[in-house]
């Protein structure tokens, strides 16, 4: 989800765009906290929703918490018609809210 878009300066002779100011901004998709997709280390959920006529659509969250929240809301509010590629559970993420036993809690 962007948050904020990005700004550029403006040349004062000509009028096109400078240089770059301001990065885009991007954030989870439930709760709108910022995912800063411009480092590499940076972890996340990354699951897409596919839908009868060949399009799709790609969420990303901070957490599992975030991940059942929004699935919820997608099933209850049928959302989609085919089906829903969920997250891979990743055992190399240490980050709070993305460990396997985070994901665990979700299911309970």
């Amino acid at each position: 989800m962007l948050i904020k878009e990005e700004k550029w300066s403006v040349c004062k002779c000509c009028g096109r765009r400078d240089k770059i100011i301001q990065q885009e901004v991007y954030g989870c998709d439930c709760c709108k906290k910022e995912i800063d997709f411009n480092k590499d280390d940076t972890e996340y959920l990354d699951f897409a929703i596919f839908y009868h006529d060949s399009s799709n659509e790609h969420k990303r969250v901070c957490s599992w918490s975030c991940f059942a929240k929004l699935i919820k809301k997608l099933v209850k509010g049928r959302a989609t018609d085919y089906f829903i590629n969920t997250p891979y559970l990743n055992f190399d993420y240490k980050k709070r809210g993305l460990t396997v036993s985070d994901f665990l809690k979700i299911l309970k």
